[in-house]
């Protein structure tokens, strides 16, 4: 019989997006870094984040490669394209 227990991988990715999301927030708040550079942190963590929930929760790991790639490049387009935006 199997357990059905939560897996272990899920909640370490779970636990690193919510970090992520907390820090963000934080920086967010508190005022500390200029705001260009926090715009850069902010979607190097939204990339970042980005990155771990097509790898892991829409199974793109085991996708070819090309699919993976497109994903990186959507995503490194995205970022840019709203650094752009607001620089």
């Amino acid at each position: 019989m199997r357990s059905s227990s939560f897996p272990v991988g899920i909640a370490i990715i779970t636990a690193i997006l919510l970090t992520l999301t907390g820090v963000a927030a934080f920086l967010a708040e508190s005022g500390i870094a200029w705001p260009f550079r926090l715009g850069i942190v902010a979607l190097a963590m939204a990339w970042i984040k980005g990155f771990l929930v097509a790898e892991h929760f829409m199974e793109l790991r085991h996708a070819p490669l090309y699919l993976r790639l497109f994903v990186q490049l959507w995503l490194a387009l995205a970022c840019g394209g709203l650094m752009l935006a607001f620089w």
